[in-house]
């Protein structure tokens, strides 16, 4: 995990109530950003209901190649790696999209590797 990732999940954890985010919670968090490519913005989804401890952590993907990690040589991932390939071509009907994104059930991160759900927002020109 890059400082700036470090950062700003403590800055966010600062201001954040143990009733939205366990301490659990923000321990599987530290342990899953590390193994990811990286992100320069996150969402943390907290639920509002009573004794309901879900969190779920989500990054929007840069548009360009992520570095090569370890994460990558799992077959899911190695999708996830011809996604961005097909991405980044500005020939390719992919390039249009505009948000591409990684979502984690925290309570499921301990996985090897993490195996996120795939998100993405797609603007017509």
């Amino acid at each position: 995990m890059n400082s700036c990732q470090q950062s700003d999940l403590d800055l966010v954890k600062q201001y954040t109530s143990e009733e939205l985010i366990s301490s659990e919670a923000w321990q599987k968090i530290q342990q899953l950003v590390p193994k990811l490519p990286p992100f320069s913005q996150f969402i943390l989804e907290c639920r509002l209901v009573a004794d309901n401890p879900q969190v779920d952590f989500s990054t929007y993907m840069q548009q360009k190649l992520p570095v090569c990690t370890d994460i990558f040589k799992h077959p899911l991932w190695q999708r996830i790696q011809n996604f961005y390939q097909q991405w980044l071509d500005p020939t390719s009907p992919l390039h249009d999209i505009s948000i591409a994104g990684l979502e984690f059930d925290i309570e499921d991160v301990l996985t090897d590797p993490p195996i996120p759900s795939f998100f993405l927002a797609y603007t017509k020109n």
